[in-house]
């Protein structure tokens, strides 16, 4: 993880695109969040918002067609699906909504703090 901070036209944006699209040309993923002034956040809004990117994209991944991208799709599933049992997994879902994607039955329970 990588944290950028600086005065706002810094630049900050600009260099964090330019890394994030030289690094994922080496198959890297890359996530970002942008904070807007004057927003308040959570640690736990920024974490479920990432977390949910990161699946979304491994989701995808298993339909661009190319083999290995499946097989590494499903072996994501079929890791969380043994490391985490039904209860867990549908609270997980409540913070990563996308996991019901990736993982098959998976229900979502209801909300948690």
């Amino acid at each position: 993880a990588i944290l950028v901070s600086g005065v706002a036209g810094s630049g900050k944006s600009h260099l964090a695109s330019a890394v994030g699209d030289f690094v994922s040309n080496f198959g890297f993923m890359v996530l970002t969040a942008k904070f807007k002034r004057g927003m308040e956040y959570t640690s736990r809004e920024i974490v479920s918002t990432l977390m949910d990117d990161m699946v979304s994209n491994i989701v995808e991944m298993g339909d661009s067609g190319d083999d290995s991208d499946f097989d590494y799709t499903h072996r994501v599933s079929q890791a969380l699906s043994s490391a985490l049992d039904a209860g867990s997994l549908s609270a997980l879902v409540d913070f990563v909504p996308s996991i019901q994607s990736l993982v098959p039955g998976v229900v979502k329970r209801g909300n948690i703090l």
